[in-house]
């Protein structure tokens, strides 16, 4: 929200005096990128609850994907659409994506240990096998 309001004051801290183009430019490019952070969080979140309940192989590949994957995969797609503008769009597609699996495999997760502990406590009553 801040870089959204205060975009145009910050930008001409980095510029020349005066260079409108440069600003502009640079208020866009705040603009755009800053969408990023609001799946950023949400991956970092997911990662964090992947190894909290030892599962580091899929925090593993979250963060590859997150990292390597799917920026590259989104630098060129977004590019190819949007030219220098997928610069920056690439950023959120790619933070997006890397949320998207997060919640993947954070959902597979979950529904695994609900599972387990469904058969532990059908295990668990008397007169019960399992």
């Amino acid at each position: 929200v801040l870089f959204e309001a205060a975009g145009g004051l910050i930008m001409p801290l980095f510029g020349a005096p005066g260079d409108e183009d440069f600003v502009r430019l640079g208020v866009l490019c705040i603009r755009i990128f800053s969408i990023s952070y609001l799946f950023i969080w949400a991956e970092i979140c997911l990662r964090v609850f992947l190894t909290a309940l030892e599962s580091a192989g899929r925090a593993f590949i979250l963060s590859m994907a997150r990292t390597v994957v799917f920026p590259l995969a989104a630098l060129w797609a977004c590019t190819s659409l949007f030219g220098l503008e997928g610069v920056w769009i690439s950023s959120s597609v790619s933070a997006f994506l890397s949320a998207v699996l997060g919640v993947h495999f954070a959902r597979s997760l979950w529904k695994s240990v609900n599972a387990r502990n469904h058969e532990d406590q059908i295990s668990a009553q008397p007169g019960k096998e399992a």
